[in-house]
Formats: C-alpha cells, structure tokens, sequence
C-alpha cells in the first residue's frame, strides 16, 4: 500500500485500520498451505507464473472469506497438485457458481449443473457427467416427438390431398336414373339427375389442410437443435523435419510429440519460450507457436485487418474454414479485438496458427478458455497431425489424447531430460 502522507503516525493507523499485521502474520502460515514460496510476497505479479498467480488468487479469498462465490474459470494455468488445493477449498465454500470447461473437474467440485447453449439454459442436480446423460435422454425424446409430429403433418397432407382429388372428381357428375319400359323415369328417382355438388368435399379437403399445416408447424417448432459436425485437419507442409536445442537437450523428429511438465513456477512457459525462439530446426520449416491467454494479440483495432497484415501469405478460404471449425468465420469480418473476450482471442489464435500448416507446433495450455466441444475438437485434430507437436497442459482430458508422447519434466529436483511414456 502506497500513502500520500507526511506524517508517518497516519500511514501507521491506516495501516492498523487494515488489520495489517494481522493479515501479514496469516499469509505467511497459509503461503504453504497454498504451495507458494514466501518470496511470492515481496515480488510483483507480473513476476509470478500464470499458476503462481492463480495460487495467489486463491489466497487472496482465503484470507478474505465471503458467502457466495463467482468463480470465472478457477482452474486453468493450475497444475494437479494446484488443482487438488482447488478442489478443498471448493468443497469447504457456503456457496459458488463457477463457469469451467474441464470435464473431469467439474463433477468434484459442483452438485448443479447449468448449461447455456444457442441461447437456451438447461439445468439438472448433479455433475457434468449427469447432465450429459440427462441430456442424451432429452435429445432422443425430442427427436422422438419431432417424428411423431412429422408422420402427423405427413398423413394428415396426404387425407387433404385425397379428398381435393376427389372433389374436383365430382365436377358435372350426375347419379344414373332408373327408367321403366316405357322410358319414363321413375318416381322414386325423380329429382336425381341434378349435378351433384362438390361443396361437402371440398370442405372436407380445406379442413383436413388446416390440420395438416397446423402439424407441420408444431413439427417445425419441436425440431431438436442439431449443431453442424466439424472436424479439424491440421497438416504440415512437410514430414522430414528435425527440431534441437542444447541446454536441455531435447531432439525431435517428424511425428514426434513432446509434453511439457512440472509445477506452477518450474519455468515450463520459459522452456517453450526457449524453443520458439532459440532450437535449431529444419531450414524452411514452418514453426508456429500459441502463448498463454492469446497475449500478443493487439488490444484493439479489427481481427481481420490484424490478419491481413501479420499473415497476408494464408489461404483465406482455408483460414475461413479454419476459423469455421472454432466457430468465429461468420463474426471474422466485424470482430474487434476490444470487445472480444478471452475464448474467441485464444480461438482466433489457435485458428491462425494452424492455418499456417506448421511443421512444428508449439501450444502452451491451447485448452484454457476452450469450451467443451472446442477442446474435443482440438485434441482430436492433432491426433492425426504428423508434424513436431510440444505442448504444455494441465488438463488431463486433453494430455490424454496423446499417451505416447514423451515428456519433459521441469519440476525441481527432477533430471530434465526427454523419456518416452511407460504404457505397458
């Protein structure tokens, strides 16, 4: 705390008002507790990690408990160890809504689930894992009713169409008239030569029109919202590459995946730092690498004049369908980087970086700020990419999708050095 003052009694009561030695005295004992090291507090924030400093965070509400929570993402950037400390500080809240893509978190930390999609709000008691499954029911009763209203609106179209048919049938039809011998008409017959009218008929088919357009309206406003399937082809423009740096010393080849690992702090955003911008790599290969948090996007002008100058060498319709698979090629045109929120920055990022066609992929944490689908999506595009792929992620979701990988831990007291994953 900073104080505009002379004298130094007033700074020393303000600072009493605060409860300052107080709140001195706690952070120290809870700086463990939260896996910081005491340090954190005499170095400035822009000087922690990204998990360092959402360890901050969650010490900052520790220290200063509340009775309801709003949490926007708590846990992107925090390692396994940050995310268990997480999760019991979770459990012991009153109350809290939380916004978070991470499946596997969700459902041990929250009882409700609500989900908003095309501008609809669904909401079950329990997990994630029970919504989907709540989920999978609805759709499939709501497919079940939109049939049933379909065959309605079906069969009720085709009784009108019979009965139109039929009426415009009985145009100038005349019932045949019993004639005695001496060609006289019969009096029981009498009267039954006149044109049969065709109104009944055609009030029946009018009706049965109504009907049937009433059906396929209902059917029409009970058809499931069905999203469009999109896939995600990430391709290098070779295979025969080679990536190298010295110290540490890692190798990689065509085809070759590398995860990055260690706690909040080890220096793993350093390491792939490192390898953007000083490893040796094939001549003409093409490198890409996506920050954290989109941060070296512009803070404002539009997204698609940045584009036309950063990456005027892309293929547009590529790009275009590149940005189409994370959902921004309709929006591109008018999107604005000052009122874009963090999701679409790292989505339009991650979305130019692939459209380069890399032949070696750096990502660090490509997942925060992802939606459900768009990590899906991710994870399963890059499982078929043939290129050099390093990455860092906490999420284990999404590590998954590569078990084969070799890792690199950058944790303290670890050897750094590169080892191939144990999958027997």
């Amino acid at each position: 705390m900073e104080v505009e003052c002379e004298d130094p009694s007033q700074i020393f009561l303000a600072w009493e008002d605060l409860y300052g030695w107080e709140l001195m005295a706690s952070s120290e004992v809870m700086l463990a507790k939260v896996g910081l090291q005491q340090d954190c507090l005499t170095r400035k924030m822009s000087q922690l990690s990204h998990g360092e400093r959402a360890r901050a965070w969650i010490l900052r509400f520790m220290l200063y408990p509340f009775d309801l929570y709003l949490l926007d993402e708590p846990d992107n950037h925090l390692d396994s160890e940050g995310l268990n400390l997480l999760s019991d500080w979770l459990n012991s809240l009153p109350a809290l809504i939380m916004v978070s893509h991470n499946r596997g978190y969700l459902d041990s930390v929250t009882n409700q689930t609500w989900f908003l999609k095309a501008g609809k709000l669904s909401q079950t008691q329990g997990g994630i894992l029970t919504w989907e499954t709540e989920k999978s029911r609805m759709e499939e009763l709501e497919r079940a009713k939109y049939k049933k209203l379909s065959q309605k609106a079906d069969s009720l179209g085709l009784a009108a169409q019979n009965a139109a048919k039929k009426a415009s049938s009985m145009e100038g039809f005349k019932f045949q008239r019993s004639v005695s011998n001496s060609g006289s008409v019969c009096k029981r017959d009498e009267g039954s030569g006149k044109i049969v009218r065709k109104d009944k008929f055609q009030s029946s088919a009018s009706v049965l029109k109504n009907r049937a357009n009433q059906a396929q309206c209902a059917a029409i406003e009970a058809k499931p919202f069905v999203e469009k399937s999109r896939s995600l082809k990430i391709q290098p423009t070779r295979e025969d590459i080679f990536l190298c740096c010295e110290s540490p010393a890692i190798h990689l080849k065509s085809g070759d995946r590398l995860r990055i690992k260690g706690k909040n702090g080890s220096g793993k955003s350093t390491l792939l730092n490192k390898l953007a911008g000083n490893s040796v790599f094939s001549q003409a290969a093409i490198l890409a690498y996506q920050d954290q948090d989109a941060k070296i996007l512009p803070v404002n002008g539009l997204a698609w004049n940045w584009i036309a100058t950063n990456f005027s060498d892309l293929e547009p319709e590529f790009l275009l369908t590149i940005l189409g698979c994370f959902g921004l090629a309709s929006l591109i045109k008018n999107l604005d980087f000052a009122t874009m929120s963090i999701g679409e920055r790292v989505r339009l990022l991650l979305g130019t970086v692939l459209a380069r066609r890399p032949d070696i992929l750096l990502l660090d944490e490509p997942v925060n700020h992802l939606d459900i689908e768009a990590r899906q999506l991710l994870s399963e595009g890059l499982r078929d990419y043939r290129g050099i792929l390093v990455f860092v992620s906490h999420d284990e979701d999404f590590a998954q999708s590569f078990s084969d990988a070799l890792e690199y831990d950058c944790s303290p007291m670890i050897v750094c050095r590169p080892c191939r994953q144990n999958t027997n």
